[in-house]
């Protein structure tokens, strides 16, 4: 049984909304009209036709479109500077990636290919004897620090913009880099810390009763962050087995599973509140709350499994 999982966010990184992603450095912004875009000034004029089967934002005074099938980058001006590509992501730290035939590479601002088209825009992976297929879009690939995720012979490695190794492809799953500049990687069922330097540090937690492990569902959290994110409370847990759309496997009833995603909740004062919303990205997930104060305790838990649940004090950190 073969199954076909598409993401727009691998370890990579995560994508809120595909068509809008990465910083906005023009006053230029992609809008659909009649199915087609286009881009419009700040007070809505159309300054770039919508002739565009699909746009994303400018980035370095660059914008990725797609226009009879084919991906191709425009300037400011409106003028194309290159298109081919059967994918194109957004310009970063100078480089954008693109898809050609099954392979992914990179461009600079003028077209010119920098790192060649040789890495893969997809991997299938065989757990307890499924068949999965994970698909990345160009998008996905974005320098930070100076350096990539990008898969080779199915699995997952960091390049600098020269092309150069920084890592052996080894990780399943590399995810984002964190504002210290550590980002979480998976490999062999174990998550540990890579820098841009390539250097592996062990993950370990502050907080008590951590690390949290449901060997039946596959679901292993390894820290939890709480901050204040647009006036609201934001948890955030890292580890493996977070992704809903992760690679299946064989329960213990012998049926289909996928890694189950935690729920979670906070206490504030006594009160529970449940979060109102979530937020997906690789090795990460984030929940916000509908209140500003910290929380006393957090509970993790999955739905429908009481026997799951458990309670961090946050005064444990």
């Amino acid at each position: 049984m073969k199954k076909r999982i598409f993401i727009a966010v691998i370890a990579l990184i995560g994508l809120s909304s595909f068509w809008a992603t990465a910083q906005n450095e023009t006053a230029l912004t992609p809008k659909e009209k009649q199915g087609r875009w286009g881009y419009v000034s700040q007070n809505g004029t159309e300054v770039i036709p919508f002739k565009y089967e699909k746009a994303l934002k400018f980035c370095e005074g660059r914008a990725a479109v797609q226009l009879k099938g084919k991906w191709g980058f425009i300037d400011e001006n409106g003028n194309i500077v290159t298109a081919m590509y059967d994918d194109a992501g957004s310009f970063s730290e100078g480089l954008a990636a693109v898809f050609k035939k099954g392979k992914a590479g990179f461009i600079d601002s003028v077209g010119k290919v920098v790192i060649p088209l040789k890495y893969e825009t997809e991997i299938t992976k065989n757990e307890g004897g499924v068949s999965s297929t994970l698909e990345f879009y160009a998008q996905n690939f974005i320098f930070d620090r100076n350096v990539v995720a990008v898969a080779l012979n199915g699995k997952f490695g960091l390049i600098d913009k020269k092309g150069n190794e920084i890592t052996t492809f080894k990780y399943d799953e590399i995810g984002n880099f964190s504002d210290d500049g550590k980002a979480l990687a998976l490999t062999n069922g174990e998550v540990r810390y890579v820098d841009p330097a390539g250097t592996e540090t062990e993950v370990k937690s502050p907080w008590t009763e951590m690390p949290i492990k449901y060997s039946d569902s596959k679901i292993n959290i390894l820290d939890m962050f709480i901050s204040v994110k647009d006036n609201k409370i934001s948890v955030t847990l890292l580890g493996a087995g977070l992704n809903p759309v992760g690679v299946p496997f064989i329960g213990k009833s012998g049926g289909l599973e996928f890694p189950q995603t935690p729920d979670v909740s906070i206490i504030v004062d006594g009160t529970e509140h449940s979060s109102r919303e979530g937020a997906i990205s690789g090795l990460t997930r984030s929940y916000y709350f509908d209140t500003t104060e910290q929380p006393d305790s957090v509970i993790i838990f999955l739905q429908d499994t009481p026997d799951s649940k458990i309670t961090i004090h946050c005064a444990n950190r």
